[in-house]
């Protein structure tokens, strides 16, 4: 109700709650409108966040499109480097320091836990690799959920470029889902902390 007034907004709705892929899913019609009259080649970027994080910069989100542009990928991770990544998926990395996977705590070895660089849930995806990728997941998964997390594997195995860029504070990834996660994120913002520590 807040938002239905602006110039430029739409909404879809998720009719179940089957997972963060099926989420981004439920929008594909309006990414499909959105690019039905771009000429072929044409690149258009998709900002994906989540609704629960406010802490949110619009500064983050212009550099990680601006490396989006320049590297013409199909999809881009914003990252953060975490003095205590613990809660958080971790970005695996090749020897190169390639992008080869995000990996959920639960799921990573001890190596991996070490792992400071940590997935933000803040990702640009090229339009139309991003409604491709949604069409391939499967919900193979203890949760029986569709996975976003899944969509830049999909994405890497095709051959595409798929990387992620350290260009959060980790502040970033405060989420407002318990009334102490609320507490911890008013004390940021009131003192413009650009740390805080929240038990997940």
């Amino acid at each position: 109700a807040r938002l239905a007034g602006l110039p430029g907004v739409s909404f879809a709705l998720q009719k179940e709650l089957r997972g963060t892929g099926d989420a981004v899913a439920s929008a594909s019609d309006a990414i499909r409108g959105l690019i039905a009259g771009d000429q072929p080649g044409t690149s258009r970027p998709v900002v994906i966040v989540c609704g629960d994080s406010p802490m949110l910069r619009p500064e983050s989100v212009a550099r990680l499109l601006d490396a989006f542009g320049a590297r013409k990928a199909a999809c881009l991770l914003g990252t953060a480097r975490a003095p205590d990544p613990a809660g958080l998926g971790r970005i695996v990395r090749d020897a190169a320091g390639r992008f080869q996977r995000i990996v959920e705590e639960k799921d990573a070895s001890e190596e991996e836990r070490r792992i400071t660089e940590v997935n933000m849930s803040t990702y640009v995806f090229e339009a139309r690799d991003l409604l491709d990728s949604l069409g391939r997941l499967d919900n193979a998964n203890a949760a029986g959920e569709y996975y976003l997390t899944d969509c830049p594997a999909i994405l890497l195995a095709d051959g595409k470029l798929v990387d992620a860029v350290a260009c959060l504070e980790p502040s970033e990834s405060l989420s407002v889902n318990t009334p102490e996660q609320l507490a911890a994120v008013d004390a940021a913002l009131m003192n413009g902390v650009a740390t805080v520590k929240v038990t997940p």
